[in-house]
């Protein structure tokens, strides 16, 4: 009788506990091994106590036949668990979604080993999360009711991350008055995001494409602590500090002219440290001028009045407030083509004799021919010295052409061309003229009385004044012309190179876009690893820029952009990118001189200004034009502009001069 008591004491006790077990363990350690519960004796399914059903009367004090049963043990388990996704975070954390018979108790279990986690059955999907260690597990997950059965078990895998990314050799090293940013390096595992910290604000950030990250950092002068963070993709976190001391008294600024003295807008060009904001010129007698700096650098425009300017001063200030200045040289402003003047002395034309007073401007080289159709007779040259020189030579009798320059310093040259005769016999040119004149104010005398006397000249003398215009319109207009000459040959000249050397740039990218022909030889940049029979199409000095997330995010490098018959690529200043034409994915042109270029597996953007626009873009948009379709829609653009450029080949000047003038 005692023994019973006991079996029915200690089967309540079994009974009850289990589910309040199931309801406060949601979480086991990895090493722990909870308790497996079970009923005594499990119930029948239906329920875990008997229904009362009334029973047949008996005597008094003695139970009869409608007396209560005894309750029937449940032995019906759970249905099987439903697994949903998992989930890795960062220091080994691991989860699982699973859908149980509510009430039930979750049971996970390593394959192979303890329970790793409980939790409880909602009907629904709930989590069950544990710690464990780096690499792929494998767990079983039952549900277990409250009689003690359990369901069949699922199977899942999971794999978990432990491990922070590493982190080593984490440099510092200040800026210095060429560029006042510091310089930050350290290396870790490539695929992880980064973030360089200093006093607690962001100074950049990204994600890392090889193990080695070289950056730099905007700090102001003083001490800092530079603090270097790397994460992996579940989260796991490593930081390394470094200390460093910045101390720029004053930025190294460079000013140069880089336009001609010639033009009418002078270009002054201003170089600082890249985080340079703003720059003002200052020019004793002019405007203060201000400029807004892109990378540390920027061009002043200058519209100045011909002449020599000294004490010029730039002044520059970068991002952190500190400043730096230098001195411009001597602007010189000529804009003006070099002054000539020539007076030929015809009484002296009558003896046999040239003789000529040439006025120029000081400096210029003059030089004078007397020509005999294209045949030389006479020349010379002197240096003027600002002053009239006169200039005298014997010469044999006839009729010659006497073709004076002057030439400046910027090689801009002045021609005056005259006719002049030379001989014994020779009616002096300026006796003609005093007649002429003579002539002229004699008729002129008549026509003013004609008119006094009648309110109309008479037809002889209208005749008269339009031969007299029209023959000094004549004269005016040869001599122009002769004059005009040599300057008009020189500037065909000139068009007539730079159209040559355009068409020869169309024409070779044109055989390079339709595949007749590829121009260069084999690739010489052996910092990008170039591949058999790649073959380099176009480069051009160009200067590289990549954004990051932050306003002062950004990298500048000068160096050479190069197209290739397989990428874009890029070297210069230690620094070297490619992007290969199957993997562009975009390809933008922005302002005058700025492309941007997007592979299709990274989110940022690279930009490159260089010279010469219309080529350089060309030979970019052939790259892509293959890769998105529209290769024959580029051939035909560029052969369209092959035929414009022919179809605009400068012309000879169509000014006659005639034989006697």
């Amino acid at each position: 009788m005692k023994r019973a008591r006991a079996r029915a004491l200690l089967a309540g006790v079994l009974m009850t506990s289990g589910p309040m077990l199931g309801a406060v363990a949601t979480v086991a350690p990895a090493h722990a091994q909870p308790p497996v519960l079970a009923p005594d004796k499990p119930d029948r399914p239906g329920g875990s106590e008997a229904q009362a059903r009334p029973g047949k009367p008996g005597k008094p004090g003695k139970p009869g036949k409608g007396g209560k049963k005894k309750a029937k043990p449940d032995r019906q388990p759970p249905g099987t668990p439903a697994v949903g996704g998992t989930y890795s975070g960062p220091g080994g954390y691991v989860s699982v979604s699973v859908s149980a018979e509510a009430g039930s108790r979750v049971v996970v279990r390593a394959k192979g080993g303890g329970v790793v986690a409980v939790g409880s059955g909602t009907g629904g999907y709930s989590s069950v999360g544990w710690t464990t260690s780096t690499g792929n597990h494998v767990y079983t997950v039952r549900a277990v009711d409250g009689a003690g059965n359990a369901s069949r078990s699922a199977t899942f895998s999971v794999y978990a991350d432990a491990n922070p990314p590493a982190l080593r050799r984490v440099d510092t090293k200040a800026g210095n008055a060429k560029d006042t940013r510091t310089r930050v390096r350290f290396t870790t595992d490539a695929g992880s995001a980064y973030r360089i910290l200093s006093g607690g604000k962001v100074l950049q950030k990204g994600t890392t494409g090889t193990a080695r990250v070289n950056e730099r950092v905007d700090l102001p002068n003083g001490r800092h602590g530079v603090t270097v963070e790397v994460r992996d993709k579940v989260g796991n976190t490593r930081t390394a500090t470094d200390s460093v001391r910045v101390a720029v008294k004053e930025l190294a600024v460079r000013a140069e002219l880089v336009s001609e003295p010639t033009t009418g807008t002078q270009v002054l060009a201003v170089e600082a440290t890249p985080n340079a904001r703003r720059a003002v010129f200052r020019l004793p007698g002019e405007d203060k001028q201000k400029l807004r700096m892109r990378y540390g650098s920027g061009d002043f425009k200058l519209r100045l009045e011909d002449g020599t300017y000294e004490g010029g001063v730039v002044r520059v200030r970068d991002s952190q407030g500190r400043v730096g200045r230098v001195e411009v040289p001597d602007l010189v402003v000529d804009t003006t083509p070099p002054s000539l003047k020539v007076d030929t002395d015809t009484v002296a034309a009558s003896r046999g004799s040239l003789e000529m007073t040439v006025t120029a401007d000081e400096g210029d080289e003059v030089t004078w021919q007397l020509l005999d159709d294209d045949e030389v007779v006479e020349e010379g040259s002197f240096t003027s010295d600002g002053e009239a020189r006169t200039v005298e030579e014997d010469v044999e009798a006839g009729a010659f052409r006497l073709a004076v320059s002057a030439t400046d310093g910027f090689e801009r040259t002045t021609t005056d061309v005259t006719t002049t005769r030379i001989g014994a016999d020779a009616t002096p040119y300026g006796v003609i003229a005093l007649v002429v004149l003579g002539l002229l104010a004699l008729v002129g005398g008549i026509v003013a009385a004609v008119l006094r006397v009648r309110t109309h000249p008479p037809v002889w003398a209208q005749r008269l004044g339009r031969r007299l215009s029209a023959t000094t319109e004549t004269v005016t207009s040869k001599a122009k012309a002769v004059a005009s000459i040599p300057q008009q040959r020189r500037a065909l000249e000139l068009e007539e190179e730079e159209w040559y050397r355009r068409d020869e740039e169309l024409v070779t990218l044109l055989a390079a876009a339709t595949g007749e022909a590829a121009p260069g030889g084999e690739i010489e940049l052996p910092e990008v690893g170039p591949l058999p029979h790649e073959q380099v199409l176009y480069t051009a000095p160009a200067r590289l820029f990549e954004h990051g997330e932050g306003p002062e995010s950004v990298v500048t490098v000068d160096g050479e952009l190069v197209v290739t018959t397989m990428r874009i690529a890029f070297v210069g200043g230690g620094e070297q990118r490619d992007w290969w034409r199957a993997l562009v994915e975009e390809l933008r042109h922005d302002g005058d001189d700025l492309t941007v270029v997007k592979r299709w597996h990274d989110d940022a953007w690279t930009g490159f200004e260089y010279a010469d626009p219309e080529l350089t873009r060309l030979y970019l948009d052939l790259t892509v034009a293959e890769r998105h379709g529209a290769k024959e829609h580029f051939v035909e653009r560029v052969q369209r502009l092959v035929d414009e450029h022919r179809a605009g080949r400068p012309e000879a000047p169509r000014t006659q001069v005639p034989a006697d003038a």
